[in-house]
């Protein structure tokens, strides 16, 4: 059955006409593309107040003279809702996370980013965050300078170790009252797993090596790998 899922990986790759395509996965099916702090209701609101608070309080923990973007990664990558979503270029990793904590129908979502920049932001290009119009802190902290359009699709450098096992990407929502698949539907594709295929999927991921600790290589990964190997499950 798994090789229904792959099919329509494959017809949406080629409808699109790219090979490089973004991938999410959601471990439930009616979950929408929005970032976590357009989930919540004050995150918004308390945007500057999360930058300054988490730079301040993290001190030493944070790299002397770090980028804003790298600031805003940080975040993200540990837990606070962001502009940003965690896209993957790589189908198993965005699998991976359609099937962790899955108890229903799952589902995978495949972008086109040159699609989406286009209709979205300026031109169809993936753009590393310094190339954006405005850093992270001008346009979102302050609001000095904007980044047009509504989202864009970008290409992070891969410095920290999570961000490069995962082969990460990411969308910055802009406008935060519109999810991506309303914004452009054009350059998305929806791929439902439905809930008798789990089991194959899950071990499609095991035969690949595919867990915590090659996704997550420090020890909270290891231990949450060794508690799913021997209990099961994933604290």
């Amino acid at each position: 059955m798994l090789e229904k899922i792959v099919k329509q990986v494959q017809e949406a790759r080629d409808s699109f006409g790219g090979d490089l395509l973004f991938y999410r996965g959601h471990a439930d099916v009616d979950w929408s593309l929005t970032s976590g702090l357009a989930r919540s209701k004050r995150a918004e609101k308390l945007e500057q107040i999360m930058y300054y608070d988490f730079i301040t309080r993290a001190g030493t923990l944070l790299p002397l003279n770090a980028s804003s973007w790298f600031h805003l990664f940080a975040m993200q990558h540990h837990g606070l809702p962001t502009r940003l979503l965690d896209w993957t270029t790589t189908f198993g990793v965005a699998l991976y996370f359609a099937m962790k904590g899955c108890t229903g129908d799952a589902a995978i979502w495949v972008m086109d980013p040159f699609k989406l920049n286009k209709e979205c932001w300026t031109e169809g290009t993936i753009p590393a965050p310094d190339e954006l119009e405005a850093n992270y802190y001008d346009a979102f902290v302050t609001g000095d300078k904007k980044i047009p359009g509504s989202a864009v699709a970008i290409s992070p450098t891969r410095e920290n170790p999570r961000i490069f096992n995962q082969k990460a990407a990411f969308t910055l929502q802009v406008d935060l009252k519109i999810s991506l698949e309303e914004m452009c539907p054009s350059a998305l594709r929806k791929i439902v797993i439905e809930s008798d295929q789990l089991d194959e999927a899950n071990e499609f991921l095991r035969l690949a090596g595919i867990s915590e600790f090659s996704l997550f290589p420090d020890l909270d990964g290891l231990a949450r790998d060794m508690l799913f190997e021997h209990f099961g499950v994933i604290d």
